[in-house]
């Protein structure tokens, strides 16, 4: 897909946070192919894989807590793009829920790009969630003008870290985007991306046959994708906003067990139970949330995200969607091996 033209593009460095995460591992190298002279702003170095540190033009910045009042003048210096990828999607054991989403989502953001605008930075580019304005099963197709309540701790402090990123572009020539996909897909992915691939790899029969319920989703490579492209795109502050981004097209949740199983190279064995019947069960035995975002619809329209920079997601989702069950079946494997 093509770039935007930036006549900076090809020698502003990139600031990205959350390189150890599942997203930010296969962002990084993403970026690194763009040609652009990248740093890694990590909690802990000792964590970095030695595949990401050795990216060409690369390095590896030991920043600390992001939430903690740490300068970041010197991981700042040349910067001119903030990807900031880093955060909490689950909770730490020990903390109170509210208090740790708070303090991961909302102040680490609200720390780096106040440091960012102080440095001069041009892009601060956030990943958020479609949890910021929709709870995970809505009975409406989602667009940026969609504005209900955050409905969890975590969803509040991504809406909260969306107005700090807002901030960074206030009265400057500056770009600032938070975007809010939905499930994002792939082998390392935690939730319930998680649990289908665990079920799929059972290889048992699963009772999703009348599942023809449809959720939007988003694979690594379109994300990825979507956020090199804003790092090339002029740092105009009358772009900047919070847009909901997804992948194409979105697939019924028997087509994805499907897929997950194709990828394994299994048939699909699926049963066909009454969703309401699963629905009530899990609802029992305390997974309402969870019977939610197995059973429930969420469709995202992302066009003002395509219109405004000119990206369009391909379609490519199930394709994704086996790509996951098949790398996901792959790694059990090794680990099983070395035990």
């Amino acid at each position: 897909m093509d770039r935007p033209s930036n006549p900076d593009a090809s020698n502003h460095r990139i600031l990205l946070t959350g390189a150890t995460g599942f997203v930010g591992s296969f962002v990084a190298p993403v970026l690194a192919r763009c040609g652009h002279p990248l740093r890694l702003a990590v909690r802990d170095q000792g964590r970095v894989d030695p595949a990401l540190a050795s990216l060409p033009n690369t390095d590896v910045f030991e920043t600390g807590d992001l939430a903690d009042d740490t300068p970041l003048d010197e991981a700042m210096q040349g910067v001119q793009t903030v990807v900031h990828l880093a955060g909490l999607g689950h909770i730490l054991s020990g903390q109170p829920e509210e208090d740790a989403f708070m303090r991961s989502n909302a102040q680490a953001t609200a720390n780096l790009a106040a440091a960012a605008q102080k440095a001069g930075a041009k892009r601060f580019i956030h990943l958020s969630s479609v949890a910021a304005i929709a709870p995970n099963s809505v009975s409406i197709v989602i667009d940026d003008r969609t504005d209900l309540s955050p409905q969890t701790p975590f969803a509040r402090s991504k809406r909260a870290a969306e107005g700090h990123v807002q901030a960074f572009a206030e009265n400057r020539e500056a770009l600032a985007v938070s975007l809010r996909p939905p499930l994002i897909v792939g082998a390392a992915a935690r939730g319930n991306w998680a649990l289908l691939q665990r079920l799929a790899a059972t290889g048992l029969p699963l009772p999703f046959g009348l599942a023809r319920n449809r959720r939007s989703v988003i694979d690594l490579e379109t994300l990825a994708n979507a956020i090199a492209h804003l790092c090339e795109t002029p740092p105009d502050p009358g772009l900047s906003g919070n847009y909901l981004i997804t992948g194409s097209p979105a697939l019924a949740l028997r087509d994805v067990i499907k897929a997950l199983r194709h990828g394994m190279g299994r048939g699909a064995g699926l049963l066909p139970v009454p969703t309401g019947l699963l629905v009530a069960l899990g609802t029992l035995a305390g997974r309402r949330r969870q019977m939610s975002g197995l059973f429930g619809e969420l469709l995202i329209d992302a066009t003002r995200f395509t219109d405004t920079f000119g990206f369009q997601a391909p379609d490519r989702v199930a394709e994704a969607i086996e790509q996951s069950g098949r790398a996901f079946l792959k790694n059990r494997t090794a680990r099983r091996s070395r035990h």
